[in-house]
């Protein structure tokens, strides 16, 4: 009896996914990734140059942006060939905010400028992106544009 309910079932779920149609639908979004390095030359002006790039399928989870990057920041702005896409604004990679213990054993602060930095941006993107464009804001000055970079994801 057991053997006979066991081979009925067998047969019913075989039969059921049979009928069941799957609809695969090709996931048209990737995630970027764009590896930059950022240098001060000699006349303290801020250089960009793109070391790498990359692309994989898949979708980014959530996050929420930073509301408060202080008073250096980079602002990123993603191109197509037309219009501006998206934007995404980082902590500046060649400030450093660095706290340690002095030698009264106190806390200090230490805000420090160094003069090359790596650095990666990653977005998702279901559309072609061209270019990308980056602003600096330094110590609350007018926000500069410092590079565009052509990207061939």
């Amino acid at each position: 009896m057991k053997v006979l309910l066991f081979s009925i079932l067998l047969i019913t779920s075989c039969l059921g996914r049979r009928n069941l149609q799957i609809e695969n639908k090709p996931d048209q979004s990737s995630i970027n990734f764009i590896l930059l390095s950022i240098r001060r030359d000699s006349s303290n002006n801020s250089q960009i140059q793109l070391v790498s790039e990359s692309k994989v399928a898949g979708k980014l989870k959530y996050q929420p942006q930073n509301s408060y990057l202080g008073d250096n920041f980079l602002t990123i702005y993603l191109k197509n060939t037309k219009t501006i896409v998206d934007s995404i604004t980082i902590e500046h990679p060649l400030k450093k905010h660095i706290e340690y213990l002095n030698e009264s054993n106190n806390f200090a602060v230490l805000d420090t400028m160094v003069k090359k930095e790596e650095f990666f941006i990653r977005f998702e993107s279901a559309s072609k992106i061209e270019q990308i464009i980056i602003f600096e804001k330094l110590n609350n000055q007018i926000k500069n544009k410092i590079a565009t970079v052509n990207i061939s994801l």
